[in-house]
């Protein structure tokens, strides 16, 4: 198992390529060095800039790392100089480039920040982007902001509503508040343009260069040249306070009254790696867990897909779930060999097939020839599942389309938030995200039922390659196994419930994508148990139950999410912080008892004595969690 305490890039594979983070302080201007990046740049108590970096994109968007060389630090009153040399080598690409971060103090409360990058490419490539980019808070959304351009300068807001396009294009400049903050920048060496990143759940905006308006992959000669510089200044009105930082207080919880809204059904992904789902014990554990649905992706240009169709039906009969299908297929005459092998693996004995989502596999997309083509097929067949149809990507290509609404029983789109983010920190900051993007899918949708999902760790396939072969960048993450993937999904699933969502999708069933491993040597138990499985083990106890009020004094510690069931309250609770946290949970006429999800509750599983919350330990006072720990509480009247 991945230990919570790991850093990410221990957990990667990555090292850390400028050692442990540095806080850069002058004045009441500080900011988090990650060579070669800055990150948290706040002024005045609030975060102004989530970050400044240098991006280097291989011609199918896929990230090129960089490794970090020659650092130079010059530090003295009122001044911070860092340089630094990086490379970005790989088989696609070759580029190398000298780094400049210089921090210094001004009269009247302003400091100002550069960061200059002057670099070369050391073999001839090809490359959608290798650019500055700067990425601005979540906080600034539907705030007004000044703009300057190659046109002049102008006023606008940033986007309240995720927005599909570039909302501002050719920059040479801007300049927001946030809080007592002024933030003013200047961009230098290219022309800018900011997208809305929470089209891929990111918590940020992003303004880069080269705009996207230009022709990609661009070709970069051997020896060609690159000179960019961003100039961020901060200022403040607020009189900097010198009292003694508050002393820490526990993060209180207060549970208030059940909703109408249910709890999601909750489904797994089917199997794509080889066949242990066909196994007995898999599928004992498989209906331990209890998934409303099985999802297979069913796809006729695939290799043996009828095979894994059948698998997968076989599957959900065995443990008493759904069958819900993912059809994606290169023309819409491909349908009908999709709606034979479907008739045939649902027809004897009889599989539940609740919903089905049709998707072009170029555009990842929902159209009306799909729809029609598909109802008319099914009609012969008495075929009769609930058509959902949107995006099988992310949330941007449901965006940017127009899926026929009319024609369909609900909406969907895909969830992974390691487009552009891949540290612990930044993927956890997703979670807020997720619920933005699917209530506006809900508002798009004109109030459809939304199903999300798959949710995964990584993109299950590359919807934006500009080549021939769809490269889907690495295959697994090493933290899908670990207490801090089970955090992630707690949070994504309260995230999507408050949203409205009726309908999730996680992962797969067993496998390295998946809640279980097959079992083997280093496996923590006979299946290789993940903690994840016990989330959602608990969470399939409270099928159909109403959600639960609750306030929390701060929600980027904390995920909670509350389900009510005649009665009886559970409360769960994880820790997104990578240190202990201490938390206490308050409910009129509420009497608490807590048990911890853990590495030795995934182990207990399969035995005689599962952990269930009603056994657990009193909670009279607080409780502290562990790193990414999670703890089930049950609350009673009286």
């Amino acid at each position: 198992m991945v230990g919570p305490s790991q850093s990410p890039e221990e957990i990667l594979g990555l090292g850390t390529a400028g050692g442990a983070p540095e806080i850069l302080q002058l004045g009441q201007v500080t900011a988090r060095l990650e060579l070669p990046a800055v990150r948290a740049v706040s002024c005045a108590g609030s975060e102004v800039i989530q970050a400044v970096l240098v991006a280097v994109r291989d011609r199918n968007w896929g990230t090129v790392p960089a490794t970090l060389s020659r650092i130079d630090r010059d530090i003295s009153p009122g001044k911070t100089m860092v340089r630094f040399c990086c490379t970005h080598d790989n088989d696609d690409v070759g580029f190398v480039w000298d780094g400049q971060i210089a921090v210094r103090a001004l009269d009247q409360g302003t400091t100002v920040m550069t960061y200059a990058m002057t670099g070369h490419a050391t073999r001839a490539f090809l490359s959608n982007r290798v650019g500055l980019v700067l990425l601005h808070p979540l906080a600034v959304a539907g705030q007004p902001l000044s703009l300057r351009s190659t046109s002049g300068v102008s006023k606008s807001v940033f986007p309240a509503e995720v927005s599909p396009w570039q909302p501002f294009f050719d920059l040479t400049g801007m300049a927001y508040s946030v809080g007592d903050a002024k933030v003013d920048i200047s961009f230098e060496g290219d022309v800018f343009e900011t997208e809305d990143q929470r089209n891929w759940t990111d918590a940020s905006f992003k303004t880069y260069c080269p705009p996207l308006r230009l022709p990609y992959p661009r070709p970069f000669e051997a020896g060609e040249e690159l000179s960019q510089r961003v100039v961020v200044r901060l200022a403040s009105g607020h009189t900097p306070s010198h009292a003694a930082p508050a002393r820490s207080a526990p993060i209180e919880i207060r549970v208030g009254s059940a909703s109408a809204a249910r709890v999601p059904a909750l489904g797994l992904g089917a199997n794509t790696v080889g066949d242990d789902e066909a196994r007995g014990d898999v599928r004992q554990a498989l209906r331990r867990l209890g998934p409303a649905h099985l999802h297979a992706v069913v796809e006729p240009s695939q290799p043996l897909w009828e095979q894994g169709l059948r698998r997968a039906a076989g599957t959900a009969l065995e443990v008493g779930a759904q069958l819900q299908c993912e059809v994606v297929v290169d023309d819409v005459d491909q349908l009908s060999d999709v709606a034979r092998a479907l008739a045939e693996a649902v027809g004897d004995p009889p599989v539940n097939l609740a919903r089905l989502m049709l998707f072009d596999k170029t555009t990842s997309v929902t159209t009306p020839a799909l729809v029609a083509t598909w109802q008319s097929l099914a009609d012969e067949l008495r075929l009769t599942p609930e058509i959902f149809g949107g995006s099988r990507a992310n949330f941007v290509e449901l965006n940017r389309a127009q899926p026929p609404y009319g024609l369909l029983a609900g909406v969907t789109f895909a969830v992974n938030p390691q487009v552009h983010a891949f540290s612990n920190e930044e993927i956890l900051q997703t979670l807020p995200v997720q619920e933005i993007v699917a209530r506006q899918a809900i508002s798009m949708a004109e109030g459809l039922p939304l199903h999300v999902g798959p949710v995964t760790l990584l993109q299950r396939f590359n919807p934006v390659a500009t080549d021939k072969v769809r490269a889907t960048g690495p295959e697994t993450d090493p933290r899908q196994n670990s207490l801090w993937a089970a955090c992630w999904a707690l949070g994504s699933v309260s995230a999507l419930a408050r949203a409205g969502a009726k309908v999730l999708t996680y992962f797969e069933t067993v496998g390295p994508r998946g809640v279980m491993s097959p079992g083997g040597e280093g496996s923590p138990s006979p299946l290789g148990l993940y903690p994840v499985y016990e989330v959602f083990r608990h969470l399939a106890h409270h099928r159909r139950s109403r959600l639960v009020h609750l306030e929390t004094t701060d929600d980027n510690a904390l995920t909670v999410l509350g389900l009510a069931d005649e009665g009886d309250v559970t409360v769960f609770v994880g820790n997104l912080r990578p240190s202990a946290t201490e938390f206490k949970i308050e409910g009129n006429s509420l009497s608490f008892r807590y048990e911890l999800l853990d590495v030795a509750a995934a182990e207990r599983m399969l035995g005689d004595h599962a952990g269930v919350p009603e056994q657990g330990r009193p909670l009279t006072g607080t409780v502290q969690l562990q790193p990414h720990e999670i703890a089930v509480i049950t609350a009673r009247r009286g």
